[in-house]
């Protein structure tokens, strides 16, 4: 995957292999997982789900090897786990555990809260909430039985919408849980002085690990590995995406999300790198906004740092349609290409270098998809059936994109691409593209455009001790979430 020099890594810490009765196969979802994610948890229902209970022990099994045999230091990092819930007392709502490194074969599965509580602190493992913000209790938060020991962060955003709060985008409608209401929710927690760090992951029950744009979690570490990854996590070094890998640095006096400082006077220090338009920067003050920061955008430039988002799909039957698609940057460079993946499988990138980029994929048209896939695919999520890549690319006036798929070549210049998209019709009719399958090349976007660096001063303590996290929003509907800060009135 591409670094940069945050050391950040992108992983999906929540996903399912269970769907219709059947576990699927663990090397497959692995693999999957491994074309486009750094690093992964499987993290099976074990209790209080149809089938589960009979077919959990031999599936762990399967997914604990697998997972072992998969884990890569550098390269692609597995962490094993699965999802609990209180089905006996109801008194606190879902949650996943996961283990630091290996763990128990065959895997015992508490009943209790106070007995998973207990097993949890005996492996050293750690427990994470997720859909927070439906009913306290179940299946949302019951914060009376939060413990921040075993509970370092809390799942913010998930395929279920967006528990930061009682209103905003991406309300939590899914039919069954829903709705999202007060009580919950990571501010209704943090303003009873529960003290997380935000992650997001799928919760995705389609078969694809990582599915975009159903959430992803984002950790700063020094290297990619199992310790450092739990090390992250543990000191809450990390933060929430819904789908665009939206680059986030956010510190308070110098203190980096996730942890803690002191001092009347705060100097709040802000770095965003995201994937399209910034539309706004909020920081929030114990949970109200604070200040916001609009993108001030910026005129049409031909030169420097673009964004680039390629995007295939679209038309009509319900069957699997094959694409080869390669990209190349003609008089300039191909700097990263961070792929937005999603069902069905089949996707990868089989070769990059500075100037170009080859995929495969796989697609699905729009009609004769089963209710279920068009349940988790819901508009909570931005749920498409098309997938993207977005590449940075570095650009002048004479650079020229050149596009071919599935045998069809086209080529654009990069100050057309500046103006605005364009669409092109790979399988179908071109005079009448409805049902076409089509590929779309969006409005490159100059770096000013999508990044903000800011440094914002706070000399009004409200209480003993506040709080403080950044929120970020693009045009494109897609955000991010870092971990809080808190700062005591007094050193």
């Amino acid at each position: 995957m591409n670094r940069d020099a945050m050391n950040l890594y992108f992983g999906d810490l929540h996903s399912h292999a269970f769907c219709g009765g059947q576990f699927s196969d663990a090397e497959k979802d692995l693999a999957t997982a491994r074309c486009h994610l750094d690093f992964f948890a499987a993290t099976e229902h074990a209790i209080g789900q149809q089938r589960n209970e009979e077919r959990f022990p031999g599936y762990w099994s399967e997914l604990r090897r697998a997972a072992q045999a998969a884990n890569v230091p550098g390269e692609f990092v597995t962490i094993l786990g699965w999802e609990w819930a209180d089905v006996e007392g109801l008194d606190c709502g879902d949650m996943c555990v996961y283990f630091p490194d290996d763990a128990p074969d065959p895997m015992p599965v508490p009943r209790s809260y106070d007995e998973m509580v207990a097993f949890v602190r005996a492996q050293n493992a750690i427990l994470i909430p997720h859909h927070i913000g439906y009913m306290p209790c179940y299946p949302g938060t019951n914060w009376d039985t939060f413990d921040p020991a075993i509970m370092p962060v809390v799942e913010l955003f998930s395929m279920h919408g967006s528990s930061e709060r009682d209103g905003g985008p991406f309300p939590m409608d899914l039919a069954l849980n829903g709705p999202r209401c007060a009580g919950g929710t990571a501010v209704d927690g943090l303003e009873r002085g529960r003290r997380f760090g935000f992650i997001a992951s799928t919760d995705q029950h389609v078969g694809y690990p990582g599915a975009y744009p159903m959430g992803l979690a984002a950790v700063e570490a020094p290297e990619l590995t199992r310790p450092a990854i739990w090390a992250a996590l543990r000191a809450r070094r990390c933060y929430a995406v819904t789908g665009d890998r939206i680059r986030l640095g956010f510190s308070v006096n110098g203190i980096p999300m996730g942890g803690e400082t002191a001092g009347a006077e705060r100097t709040v220090r802000l770095q965003v790198s995201g994937e399209d338009v910034l539309d706004q920067v909020d920081v929030v003050k114990n949970g109200r906004l604070w200040r916001r920061l609009t993108g001030a955008g910026e005129p049409p430039v031909t030169a420097g740092r673009f964004a680039l988002r390629v995007e295939w799909g679209w038309g009509g039957g319900g069957d699997p349609f094959p694409w080869e698609i390669r990209l190349e940057v003609r008089r300039g460079r191909l700097l990263r290409a961070v792929p937005h993946f999603g069902p069905p499988p089949g996707d990868v990138i089989v070769a990059r270098s500075g100037d170009a980029c080859r995929w495969y994929s796989v697609t699905l048209g729009s009609p004769d998809l089963g209710s279920f896939f068009r349940n988790q695919l819901h508009a909570n999520t931005g749920g498409t059936l098309t997938k993207q890549l977005l590449c940075e690319i570095d650009a002048d006036a004479d650079t020229e994109i050149a596009v071919t798929a599935n045998g069809r070549a086209w080529s654009f210049r990069l100050p057309d691409l500046v103006r605005g998209s364009a669409v092109r019709v790979v399988a179908g009719d071109e005079r009448n593209p409805i049902g076409s399958r089509k590929l779309k090349l969006h409005r490159a976007v100059a770096e000013g455009a999508r990044a903000m660096t800011a440094t914002v001063v706070d000399a009004e303590p409200e209480r003993e001790v506040d709080y403080y996290y950044l929120r970020v929003r693009q045009e494109n509907g897609q955000m991010a979430w870092s971990s809080p800060v808190w700062v005591r009135g007094s050193e």
